[in-house]
């Protein structure tokens, strides 16, 4: 008799942790991810535009060693 109490103690017990940790987490990346997404709106908020940049990348970065548009491999 006593084991079957313990056992629908620890039952409920296991089940209240895991919504509690569930909340809490729930919580906590909600609220950093507002933080960064508010962090990410202001800094592009600041970006300067380059209006020449039109994306396209013509030269190897200075100390590559890239060779051409295969890297150099047959």
């Amino acid at each position: 008799m006593a084991g079957l109490l313990v056992g629908k103690l620890l039952l409920v017990y296991l089940a209240l942790h895991g919504r509690i940790v569930g909340l809490v987490s729930t919580f906590w990346f909600a609220i950093g991810g507002t933080i960064d997404l508010r962090r990410l709106f202001r800094d592009l908020a600041k970006k300067e535009v380059d209006i020449l940049d039109d994306g396209r990348v013509t030269d190897a970065a200075p100390g590559s060693s890239q060779t051409g548009p295969d890297n150099g491999h047959a």
